[in-house]
């Protein structure tokens, strides 16, 4: 491959068939923040991909889910990109998508279904397709009403979304530091057996069967996070951790990301483990996110006030509310994590091959500064999650000498430049 040459043979903006220059779509809360992430998935396959019915394909697709034919960056960049490599055993199909649109397996499924149609003429069957929805339909009114709850009122918002002087200041030295210092994305495997063995060792520590594995990994996740950055492992007052859980009672029907950034932390009062207890320090983190989620998970009325307190940001002028994050949130949060435990099987991806993808790869990018996803493994490693974190040439050098990971992942391995 070092010789290897790539050339770029055709680009093209498709457009909706339905849509007019003048068409807009109102947008969630939720999709107002998560616009500009992305999240893409790339397949190989030991086929070749009609180029024409892809084009119709992707106008099918637009008339389905018009909002996907959005741009962002004053119109430069769409929403959603299909690019295909042609190797010479078969052809790698690639998308990008928006992360406010993400909703994966479903998305490929009728993605799939529509080349079929442009293939073959065939109409797809309905329960192949996604539907089009309103994409305010994800507010506080509405999903008050789906879980049968009082809205939120004045006394349940933020307080006034306001920013000093100090506050644009500290934006904007956050706008510069993280444009200016280059960011690697460390990825961490920890194999299958280290992962059920720190599950059993916090088990052994708490007696509480009710935390998951995810809370394992996302506590550990957290520590590394902060390892690296030089900070205390645990996230004592008033600091905290950010753990990313989904809101309760969102329509089936909503086609996209609806997570709400949950606080974890000590209790006020209550020491961090001292010294090298790394394990008690793991066990009590865990055991913290359990119960901040249970609490959250057992409350319809907090999901409302979630999606309140989000409509009350998104609707500030962005540079106040910038401020107002840069001095009342960013300064109180130690890392955030995100746990993808599960990756549902890419059930109905049926290009019309016969024959699946012989290898699917997923990626969300950009990472935010001090943030951890967790996801499974992929091959050739062995079964086990990869944790990814962006870091800095130094942080990343700290996190390999720190004793964290030989206390309690071992056998966990750096890939790629950090190997």
């Amino acid at each position: 491959m070092r010789n290897a040459r790539v050339r770029l043979v055709s680009t093209k903006l498709v457009r909706s068939p339905c849509s007019g220059t003048d068409d807009t779509y109102a947008l969630s809360p939720c999709d107002q923040l998560s616009l500009t992430t992305a999240t893409a998935r790339a397949s190989f396959w030991k086929q070749r991909f009609d180029t024409t019915a892809l084009e119709k394909c992707l106008e099918l697709v637009l008339e389905d889910l018009p909002f996907l034919a959005g741009r962002v960056l004053r119109g430069k960049e769409p929403l959603m990109k299909v690019r295909v490599a042609r190797l010479a055993d078969g052809d790698v199909l690639g998308i990008t998508l928006s992360h406010y649109g993400m909703r994966w397996p479903r998305f490929l499924a009728h993605f799939a279904a529509r080349y079929r149609q442009a293939a073959t003429g065939i109409e797809p069957a309905p329960e192949l397709l996604l539907r089009s929805v309103d994409r305010s339909g994800l507010s506080s009114a509405g999903l008050a009403t789906e879980l049968h709850e009082e809205p939120f009122g004045l006394s349940k918002a933020l307080p006034a979304v306001k920013a000093s002087l100090g506050d644009y200041c500290r934006a904007a030295s956050v706008l510069l530091r993280d444009s200016s210092k280059k960011k690697d994305l460390v990825i961490l495997h920890v194999p299958q057996t280290r992962v059920k063995q720190l599950k059993a060792d916090v088990f052994g520590a708490t007696k509480d069967a009710a935390i998951t594995t995810g809370d394992v990994v996302q506590a550990l996740a957290g520590m590394l996070v902060n390892a690296a950055s030089g900070k205390p492992l645990l996230p004592e007052p008033p600091k905290y951790q950010v753990v990313l859980v989904q809101l309760q009672g969102v329509h089936p029907a909503y086609f996209g990301n609806s997570v709400h950034l949950l606080p974890v932390q000590l209790p006020l009062g209550r020491e961090a483990p001292t010294g090298d207890a790394y394990l008690s320090s793991l066990a009590e983190l865990a055991a913290l996110i359990r119960t901040a989620t249970k609490a959250f998970r057992a409350h319809p009325e907090a999901s409302v006030g979630a999606l309140a307190q989000l409509e009350q940001l998104v609707q500030t002028p962005i540079h106040r509310m910038l401020g107002w994050l840069a001095g009342h949130r960013l300064p109180y949060a130690t890392c955030t994590t995100n746990y993808i435990g599960h990756l549902p099987a890419d059930k109905d991806l049926d290009f019309g091959f016969g024959e699946g993808p012989v290898a699917m790869r997923w990626l969300v990018t950009p990472f935010g500064s001090d943030m951890a996803v967790i996801r499974p493994a992929m091959p050739p490693f062995s079964e086990g999650l990869f944790c990814h974190i962006p870091l800095s040439a130094h942080k990343a050098r700290r996190l390999q000498r720190h004793p964290l990971l030989q206390a309690l992942a071992p056998d966990a391995r750096f890939l790629g430049s950090q190997a």
